[in-house]
């Protein structure tokens, strides 16, 4: 009985420490553990400047290389006539907005493949190379009425560069996307679909910039000169 006794006794000393030990413990409080890094599935998101200044660097190298190509080889009026010039050629506004649009399209395209950057850059160096070499010989050609020309066609250039850039850099971006982004996330369809709705818009603001360029080449530009 007193061995009973004396292990009962034993039992509730450690009972009793135990409680001890977990009443005076320190409360350390749960700590949430930080959320992911989301990888973002839009086509706007911060630092794009970079990919910004690579293509307006492009463009602009492209035009001064196409100028000092212009200067330096033969120009004729069926030269720029051919090349749809407002001053010697009657073509309608179908053919201006068709001429310029195509290269948008292009360049829309080209965001659906990996390799897409290759042909962006090359699509952009023709095109800018071709602006510039256009109106070098325009000046070259017309002299003082090239150059009023020239300083006239600022105002709808604006809108065929912005529709250009714009539309490139998102090619750029598309691309970018779908070589970081990882395809669990790529397949599901409301990410899918709002970057795809997001593409197609920046197409569409881009044709319309095409169609007020056309206008302004066609009927603004064509009837001063």
């Amino acid at each position: 009985m007193d061995k009973l006794k004396f292990f009962y006794v034993i039992n509730l000393s450690k009972t009793i420490n135990n409680i001890k030990k977990i009443s005076t413990k320190k409360y350390i409080p749960y700590k949430k553990s930080k959320p992911k890094n989301k990888i973002s599935t839009s086509l706007i998101s911060k630092n794009d400047y970079i990919i910004f200044i690579i293509i307006s660097a492009i463009i602009f190298i492209g035009s001064i290389l196409g100028s000092i190509y212009g200067i330096n080889t033969e120009t004729t009026s069926d030269i720029l006539k051919n090349n749809n010039v407002s001053i010697y050629s009657d073509s309608s506004f179908i053919t201006y907005f068709l001429k310029h649009s195509k290269y948008i399209f292009a360049l829309w395209i080209c965001g659906f493949f990996e390799c897409g950057w290759g042909f962006n850059i090359t699509i952009l160096i023709f095109k800018s190379f071709t602006i510039g070499n256009i109106y070098s010989k325009i000046i070259y050609f017309e002299k003082t009425k090239g150059i009023l020309y020239t300083l006239t066609s600022i105002i709808p250039n604006v809108f065929l560069i912005t529709a250009l850039i714009a539309t490139s850099f998102f090619s750029f971006k598309m691309v970018t996307l779908s070589l970081t982004t990882p395809k669990g996330k790529m397949n599901l369809k409301r990410e899918k679909y709002k970057v795809y709705a997001e593409y197609t818009i920046i197409l569409i603001t881009s044709l319309i910039c095409i169609f007020i360029y056309s206008l302004l080449e066609k009927y603004i530009i064509g009837m001063l000169f």
